[in-house]
């Protein structure tokens, strides 16, 4: 991305769990996936297509990516689609299927996790070594991350502003991980608690997860050092001392000169996936263009007014959204509560947002984020259905619905 301008290219990279076809329960087949597809060869990244497969921190999740920066979503979307069913006709064989959502309901992390042994296994062994990779906060966790390029400081500026103004909404609307040790828990995005307290042992890795108000490089490079200063009591040969190693909910990529968002949950099929990124997409081009609220507005909110609108996201009630955000906004953009709020700003986006993904995201609108969608139907169906049907929505392109 390194030569691109704001929202001249797109790298999104979604990750999926390997589960057994029949009792869905996980299974370590990523190895076995990525040998297959390349003619028995193992590399931690194949190419399929305008696609990449890669390998994650555990060996039970595959990974699908674009495999350079592109241009249409729509096009991206069908890639990673053919992608999927490729997956599962592979798996096939051995009774096995590609399973959405972002935590597995029923795994037993202690038990069933399994580190990638090839590759960069320094870093997985030396993340384990410092955190204990075992928990579910590593090896049961499922996103989608959105990659978005600029080419100066002053792009980098316009929109790291804009990503920090839309990150605490992120989970109300992607939020699919509501199940974990069999049972649904008291909040939406599990995966987002877990992701927030599995490197507590240096809590300045992932901060508040919304991101510092720093907005030139020299700036952001000093945060960067404090971490690494943070984490080297634990790390003296320097194996994490990378910009990766800053854990927030979006983080610079300056090697390819991109701002990678990381709170999205996977949905239940690309389609979905797709619908909220196009819906984001929009928002953050409104925010850049400064059609809805200026530049020195969205420099000036902090870090503990996001934060908190962050948390009251995180939630199966529908909130008020804190007015000090709300009135950033011009009047047109109106309604006190999540959905009223977001409602009134999707149709003031609407036309800026291909037509191809209207339906996936006023599903979200109308009838809640997938988690609250499964907390629904568990009322009358199992877990064990309910995830069944969502690896047959997700071979399908569809959307899970009440």
């Amino acid at each position: 991305m390194k030569n691109l301008k704001l929202f001249e290219g797109y790298g999104i990279e979604s990750e999926y769990m390997i589960v057994n076809k029949s009792s869905l329960m996980i299974e370590h087949f990523t190895e076995y996936l990525l040998k297959i597809q390349n003619k028995d060869v193992l590399q931690d990244e194949i190419e399929y297509g305008d696609v990449c497969w890669s390998n994650e921190l555990v060996d039970h999740v595959i990974e699908i990516k674009c495999n350079g920066p592109q241009l249409d979503l729509k096009t991206i979307e069908q890639n990673f689609y053919q992608s999927v069913k490729m997956i599962n006709q592979h798996l096939k064989s051995k009774n096995a299927i590609l399973m959405p959502s972002s935590m597995h309901p029923f795994m037993d992390p202690d038990k069933d996790m399994q580190l990638w042994p090839h590759g960069q296994k320094e870093v997985y062994k030396k993340y384990h070594e410092i955190f204990n990779c075992t928990g579910h906060g590593w090896s049961n966790l499922q996103s989608v991350h959105i990659n978005l390029p600029y080419s100066t400081e002053a792009e980098f500026e316009r929109l790291h502003a804009a990503i920090r103004m839309v990150l605490p909404f992120v989970s109300y609307l992607s939020a699919s991980s509501p199940a974990f040790e069999q049972k649904i828990q008291g909040v939406p995005d599990n995966r987002l608690n877990f992701y927030e307290l599995n490197q507590k042992k240096v809590p300045s890795i992932t901060g508040q997860v919304i991101p510092e108000p720093l907005f030139t490089f020299e700036d952001y490079h000093k945060k960067l050092k404090e971490l690494y200063k943070d984490i080297s009591q634990y790390d003296p040969d320097k194996v994490l001392q990378h910009q990766w190693l800053n854990s927030r909910g979006a983080i610079v990529k300056f090697d390819v000169k991109a701002i990678e968002i990381r709170t999205m949950d996977i949905q239940e099929s690309p389609y979905m996936d797709f619908s909220l990124i196009a819906f984001f997409v929009a928002w953050l081009k409104s925010l850049v263009s400064e059609s809805l609220v200026n530049l020195s507005t969205q420099r000036s909110v902090s870090t503990e007014t996001l934060r908190s609108v962050y948390d009251q996201a995180n939630s199966y009630t529908n909130h008020q959204i804190l007015s000090e955000y709300r009135q950033l906004y011009p009047n047109h953009i109106d309604g006190e509560n999540f959905n009223q709020w977001l409602e009134s700003l999707y149709n003031h986006l609407k036309p800026d947002i291909l037509a191809h993904y209207h339906q996936g995201i006023e599903l979200i609108l109308n009838e809640g984020n997938l988690s609250k969608r499964i907390k629904k139907a568990s009322e009358s169906h199992s877990l064990e259905s309910i995830y069944k049907n969502l690896t047959t929505v997700l071979n399908e392109n569809d959307y899970f619905k009440l």
